[in-house]
């Protein structure tokens, strides 16, 4: 029995390390700037990137003809920052200058699980879509008065949902609210 209890106590701090350098091993993302539009219109044979609104999908490229083009963000950050493990990101869709490039442990994201984290993290009663964009979700309370809602900051959510490592929180189509991903 003793040398039971012995084992055991010298196996705790070997599966201490084992656990912690797992935890570890996730090398962190971090932002590495942002997408030369221009050259990324170069490239595709265009003369230029041109903002036609206030938004991140006004951004286009243009041909010497006038012809516009939609712009990928995530093609733009690869080409200017290599291909391997790099995504982009529109902090606030509202403002065009807030596209940026960042480099991330792997381009395999974990879904983030909006109604688990009102439920389990934030403790309300669920989460609500009031509208036809990613920025359209709530969590909810539900009472005799009514509902009552209150925003989400989906880095929080993309943490939660990742078991407690940073992420980086990106939707890939603004009007298509189930399109966000948290890539580690």
């Amino acid at each position: 029995m003793l040398r039971r209890l012995l084992v055991l106590l010298c196996a705790i701090p070997l599966l201490l390390a084992a656990a912690s350098s797992a935890n570890a091993s996730i090398p962190p993302h971090y932002r590495i700037g942002t997408p030369d539009l221009n050259a990324y219109c170069a490239s595709r044979g265009d003369t230029a990137a041109v903002l036609d609104g206030p938004t991140a999908y006004d951004w286009h490229c243009v041909t010497s003809q006038g012809a516009r083009s939609r712009i990928y963000f995530d093609v733009a950050c690869q080409q200017q920052y290599g291909q391997g493990n790099t995504t982009d990101r529109i902090e606030n869709f509202y403002d065009p200058t807030s596209v940026s490039c960042w480099r991330v442990a792997s381009l395999v994201y974990v879904p983030p699980n909006l109604a688990a984290y009102c439920q389990r993290a934030l403790h309300h009663d669920g989460v609500v879509l009031t509208g036809a964009t990613v920025y359209d979700w709530h969590c909810v309370d539900y009472s005799r008065a009514g509902a009552s809602l209150y925003g989400i900051s989906m880095p929080d959510v993309c943490i939660w949902s990742s078991g407690g490592y940073r992420a980086v929180d990106r939707f890939v189509d603004f009007y298509a609210p189930n399109s966000w991903r948290c890539f580690m």
